[in-house]
């Protein structure tokens, strides 16, 4: 309904700018990158300087592996706006993807200078952290992320990651118990939660969580090369 509306105001009014903007938004929103970066580049191109145009331009861009026009469009915002907490983020996460993580903490850092209490932000640190190997830093974050928010499904998701691969296994376990009360259908704690039974010889209950994850995306190669382990484990030789 929302998008139909805009295409109305669009048809009387091509060059609303806020209208072509929020069109581009419930594209993106339906995951229709590729329909909502030609909307995304109108926008820019009738305002060069729309800073929420660019970050939206940026994060399509990025969705698409085109890293160097995502790039540009944060450098763009940063050219006039050194300050800009989110362009600095947005461009953490870039050169996280990039794999440039030495890089991409230090943006992020710059980020969490101008401001240090945003949740996401720190969330993002703790995921780089967790990537460069740096467990202990980035759980101290994620603590501190939950104290403030204790739901916070994100947080509680990349803890009982760290924890998994730290050898905490039955607190991994708890952990992602807790991320199942809050969305229990979610496929990559089924899959963590899986692997964790797994290697405490529950194989099992860990199929069944595979079984799960297969369910909702049966293309997803991991998830059915893990599960074919454990059937040899369980002696499913023909399954």
């Amino acid at each position: 309904q929302a998008l139909n509306y805009f295409n109305s105001v669009l048809q009387n009014d091509p060059k609303n700018i806020k209208s072509l903007f929020n069109k581009g938004i419930c594209l993106y929103n339906m995951n229709k990158i590729d329909e909502s970066i030609p909307i995304f580049e109108q926008v820019n191109n009738m305002d060069p300087n729309f800073v929420d145009g660019l970050l939206y331009l940026g994060r399509a861009y990025s969705d698409v592996n085109d890293f160097s026009n995502a790039f540009s469009c944060y450098e763009q915002i940063l050219r006039n706006d050194s300050n800009n907490f989110e362009a600095l983020m947005q461009k953490a996460i870039l050169l996280a993807d990039m794999g440039r993580f030495d890089e991409s903490l230090s943006v992020c850092n710059s980020a969490l200078s101008i401001a240090p209490f945003k949740p996401y932000l720190l969330l993002n640190k703790a995921k780089i952290l967790s990537i460069l190997g740096k467990h202990t830093e980035s759980e101290l974050i994620l603590n501190k992320v939950l104290k403030s928010e204790p739901n916070k499904f994100d947080a509680l998701k990349e803890r009982g990651i760290i924890l998994a691969k730290t050898g905490r296994v039955m607190d991994a376990l708890k952990q992602f118990e807790e991320c199942l009360i809050i969305k229990p259908k979610d496929s990559e704690i089924l899959f963590q939660k899986g692997l964790c039974l797994c290697s405490i010889g529950k194989h099992q209950e860990a199929e069944t969580c595979l079984d799960q994850v297969i369910l909702h995306n049966k293309e997803n190669i991991e998830a059915m090369y893990q599960k074919s382990k454990i059937q040899v484990m369980l002696g499913k030789i023909n399954e």
